[in-house]
């Protein structure tokens, strides 16, 4: 189940056999409505603002609920989990000075050829570099290029 952010998350839980939960459901809103690419703390800051009461276990076990039903993707970046409510094949630009993550899609088959060397499972393109922003801004920091 790629890409199901959009859809009706009743006939998500239906589909994917879950009780509709509050918790759930914000969830997923949370997920779905953000560009950012929120580590598993972020989500769950943003969920306590309409559950105060929720913990952060049950945020880590509902990430994981999604991400195991490909609602969601998600990648080491550093020290931290990162959530991404883009689960179709894009790669991720990743600024070394802001530390802003950005999506980017690349052409169908541009993994194609890994296949040849085992079972694919999962697909994950990033590279590295100074955002345009920060290259327009001019404030580079040590870890990019010296202006």
């Amino acid at each position: 189940m790629s890409m199901v952010c959009g859809k009706n998350f009743r006939h998500v839980c239906k589909k994917c056999n879950w009780r509709h939960t509050a918790q759930r459901e914000t969830i997923y809103k949370i997920i779905c409505g953000n560009r950012n690419h929120p580590a598993v703390e972020e989500v769950w800051k943003a969920a306590r603002e309409q559950l105060p009461a929720i913990s952060l276990d049950t945020v880590y076990r509902i990430l994981d609920e999604f991400y195991r039903a490909g609602i969601c993707g998600r990648f080491q970046y550093g020290d931290k989990m990162i959530y991404d409510g883009n689960a179709a094949s894009h790669g991720h630009f990743f600024c070394l000075n802001c530390g802003r993550i950005s999506d980017f899609e690349f052409p169908a088959g541009l993994l194609s050829n890994a296949g040849s060397l085992g079972k694919i499972t999962e697909e994950k393109v990033g590279c590295t570099g100074i955002c345009r922003e920060c290259m327009a801004s001019g404030i580079i920091s040590a870890q990019g290029d010296e202006k």
